[in-house]
């Protein structure tokens, strides 16, 4: 099985490159945004809230992280197994009944899905997360790459259409620290999202086929 992880700032395309990559591959898609939604480990946190510092954000942070890795690592396991080994392991932050049910109902959702490839579709700006996802899951790592004034325009109409600027504000902010896997060491593939739907499909199939012939890769996931 791979296991691919799909990184980029905030209107860099992740959604746009993991969907490609998960339909070429027949891979299930999992998302930190889709548990955020379904499970909501704390209805104060909102997807929005990326530069919040407090504990509650902060919690539900390594929460979704946690078990994006896990549900991907353990994919094909009975759904309840994997339940009660999470609980256990998360008790140190003490999960409320609502939340232990929205979980098992995302995980059973999850592995619905039979799937050879995964493909895990979040941020992963902090390098601890990157390194745990090794960790667990040793995943082929993709950074999605976007000229700086295509995101702007891409967010501008986003903005323009949601009558929000909100990911704009976002993105300002994301870009002062957010780093390519590369400065941390860490081997990746990148995929260049600046133009349309068409040259991504072809960016993604260079990357693919790059991916496997990668000695790295074929060593590392094999």
């Amino acid at each position: 099985m791979s296991i691919f992880v799909v990184r980029g700032v905030v209107g860099s395309g992740k959604t746009a490159v993991s969907e490609t990559i998960a339909k070429r591959c027949k891979a299930l898609r999992l998302s930190t945004d889709g548990i955020r939604k379904e499970v909501a480990f704390d209805d104060s946190v909102k997807l929005g809230d990326t530069f919040r510092t407090d504990d509650a954000y902060k919690r539900q942070q390594r929460l979704v992280y946690e078990v994006l890795l896990i549900a991907a690592k353990r994919h094909g396991d009975d759904p309840e197994t994997v339940f009660e080994d999470l609980v256990k392991d998360l008790d140190y932050m003490t999960l409320s009944s609502g939340e232990k049910k929205r979980l098992l109902a995302w995980l059973k959702k999850a592995n619905s899905t039979k799937a050879k490839d995964i493909v895990l579709e979040a941020t992963f700006s902090k390098e601890e997360q990157l390194r745990r996802a090794i960790e667990l899951v040793h995943p082929v790592i993709i950074d999605v790459q976007v000229d700086d004034a295509v995101i702007r325009a891409r967010l501008a109409k986003r903005g323009l259409e949601n009558e929000s600027m909100a990911d704009s504000k976002i993105y300002e902010a994301m870009k002062q620290f957010y780093k390519p896997a590369s400065a941390f060491g860490i081997h990746s593939h990148v995929v260049h999202n600046n133009g349309t739907k068409e040259e991504l499909e072809k960016a993604v199939v260079a990357s693919l086929k790059e991916i496997g012939s990668c000695k790295h890769c074929r060593e590392t996931y094999k």
